[in-house]
């Protein structure tokens, strides 16, 4: 079935014009998170109907980049928010993650160790919750890998190599996450201003 392509109900957040990610857990239940109007939300496919299911509120204008779902009742929507700060325009973004217990949406904790974030990838797994992007401090640059945690009670930077502190305008990210037989698998890329564009790929235990 098409997704919905207005902003209005049942797609108030006007996911189906933006839509960022899926993750299926049977064909009655499809989750698509997008961000294609003055809101992010997720869109939800029972079989017959889309519904929309708007994330909390957050500070600035938030971007959900990807969903994924190992059952109804428990859903993960990762992304960034987007504030201007003062004058001069700079702009701040920031990690957001939300998770969907069968009822309702709830903000995940998570701060970005780097001063700022931007998550484009998650996998939930009964190994654990994993997600991944790129970190910043203003802007675009400087940026580097990040990889994200949840440990219980929230979302917590892992330790990686940092690639682009040293040459400022080098722009390094992670896009895509997996687990699977007690293993973390991520991958991006690093672009450096003087050089050529590489992949990169991370590979960690669970534990």
């Amino acid at each position: 079935s098409p997704l919905p392509t207005t902003p209005t109900s049942p797609d108030a957040c006007n996911v189906g014009a933006g839509a960022t990610g899926v993750s299926v857990v049977k064909a009655n239940d499809v989750w698509v998170s997008g961000d294609g109007g003055p809101c992010a939300g997720v869109l939800h496919w029972n079989g017959t109907t889309w519904s929309s299911s708007p994330v909390p509120a957050v500070t600035g204008q938030p971007f959900l980049n990807a969903v994924s779902a190992p059952s109804d009742n428990d859903v993960w929507a990762v992304g960034y928010r987007e504030t201007v700060l003062g004058m001069n325009e700079k702009v701040d973004d920031n990690s957001i993650i939300f998770h969907w217990n069968g009822i309702s949406w709830t903000s995940v904790p998570t701060t970005d160790v780097e001063g700022g974030g931007i998550v484009r990838s998650v996998a939930a797994t009964p190994q654990g919750v994993w997600a991944a992007g790129n970190s910043m401090l203003f802007g675009e640059f400087p940026s580097d890998m990040l990889i994200k945690k949840w440990n219980g009670t929230s979302m917590v930077d892992q330790t990686v190599q940092l690639l682009s502190r040293a040459a400022p305008q080098d722009y390094a990210s992670l896009t895509g996450v997996s687990v699977r037989d007690g293993a973390v698998t991520t991958v991006g890329f690093y672009s450096p201003r003087a050089g050529v564009t590489t992949t990169l790929t991370d590979r960690r235990g669970t534990g």
